[in-house]
């Protein structure tokens, strides 16, 4: 199975925003808006596929992973992603023993199209 490298998406789309956007409100409202939806959508898919099918019934669900999704934003890119959660790359890319349940590529992949719409509308593309 090729597994494409999310890491690279968000590069190609913070490249984008770095090229087109003014540095200013637009830019800072366009990064806020692209954040919201990202993380949002990854903490969608972590209630879908992670939390509704349980991998392992002994273990005690915190909801420490779902509450850590968030972002930042930095000058003129947004980092989105699990910042306090160590296991959420087991749980994005799997393990020899546990399978993948990706939260993090199925969301850039499913918004990327809104991204492109923000982008657009402040000018970027």
């Amino acid at each position: 199975m090729i597994r494409s490298d999310a890491k690279a998406l968000e590069q190609r789309i913070m490249k984008k925003l770095q090229k087109f956007l003014p540095d200013d409100e637009k830019q800072q409202a366009a990064l806020f808006r692209i954040g919201t939806i990202l993380s949002e959508t990854m903490r969608m898919n972590l209630l879908r596929n992670v939390y509704a099918k349980p991998q392992n019934p002994r273990r005690t669900r915190t909801g420490r992973l779902l509450k850590s999704v968030s972002y930042e934003i930095d000058k003129n890119k947004v980092t989105v992603g699990s910042f306090d959660v160590h296991y959420a790359k087991y749980i994005e890319f799997g393990t020899r023993f546990m399978k993948a349940r990706p939260f993090v590529e199925p969301a850039l992949r499913s918004k990327l199209s809104k991204v492109r719409q923000i982008l657009a509308e402040y000018g970027a593309l």
